[in-house]
């Protein structure tokens, strides 16, 4: 089973808490938002796992010591080394320096694949696991796999396609270190999930995403079995105060539900 990470608004934070296997945790809400940073610091407290991302894709980064105090602060579960957006080199640089400035850190050390070709993440992908990731996450949204499938003009079903490409590459490769456990960092359409429930994929331990609980707050539901044909393109954690309607909440949970389903966590 493919462990799952639901980022949600405050006000619905603990109900969705109790339908996820782990919380995540943006650093620079984290930084900015007490009710969010209590939450999270609860649920480090409880004994959940805690996957704590450095807020790149955001736009948010920390400095390395910013961000290592955080750490330090939350001492969540796992958590993303700094990396950069598509490149490589200053990905496994970063990745390098942070571990040398920073070794004693406890916890899962996350370092996430980056490149604009196969050539350069495959390039990372070993080059961080050389330079010691317990774990390696594979993003939704690489432009490679829009040159991967040109022919398709709607990118959220190239990206969708393009990942379970470029992980079945890997494997036929064989590139995938199956000793370390991998992480799907965010989606573009929750039906990819429907493909990985091979023993082949064994080595995908979890996925994050607010899809299903974005959708739910855009009043829009889950497909039985497939998710949605779209993505709304707000971000949650410019809407991590909102409050949410009764009609809202309860399409928010029946997505998280079928989103289990469609990962194959529920029959």
């Amino acid at each position: 089973m493919i462990e799952r990470y639901h980022e949600a608004p405050n006000s619905i934070f603990k109900r969705v808490q109790r339908e996820t296997d782990g919380d995540y945790c943006l650093a620079h809400l984290y930084n900015e938002n007490k009710e969010y940073r209590d939450n999270f610091k609860e649920a480090v407290a409880k004994g959940r796992k805690v996957i704590l991302d450095n807020s790149i894709f955001e736009g948010k980064g920390l400095s390395n010591a910013e961000y290592a105090s955080l750490i330090e602060d939350l001492r969540p579960s796992h958590y993303i080394i700094p990396d950069v957006l598509e490149d490589r080199s200053a990905t496994v640089s970063n990745f390098k320096t942070f571990l040398e400035e920073f070794p004693d850190l406890s916890g899962i050390k996350i370092g996430v694949m980056q490149g604009k070709n196969y050539k350069d993440l495959i390039a990372c992908y070993n080059s961080l696991i050389h330079y010691g990731a317990d774990m390696v996450a594979i993003s939704f949204d690489y432009s490679y796999y829009q040159i991967m499938f040109p022919n398709i003009e709607d990118k959220l079903f190239a990206w969708c396609q393009g990942r379970s490409r470029l992980i079945d590459k890997m494997i036929g490769d064989g590139i995938i270190d199956y000793n370390k456990d991998h992480h799907l960092l965010g989606c573009s359409l929750a039906k990819e999930f429907s493909y990985y429930h091979d023993v082949r994929y064994s080595f995908i331990t979890s996925v994050d995403t607010s899809n299903p609980v974005v959708a739910g707050m855009f009043n829009l539901k889950y497909e039985i079995r497939r998710g949605l044909e779209t993505k709304p393109s707000m971000k949650l954690c410019d809407m991590i105060d909102n409050k949410l309607s009764q009609e809202q909440e309860e399409l928010v949970m029946y997505n998280i539900e079928e989103f289990k389903r469609i990962a194959g966590n529920e029959n």
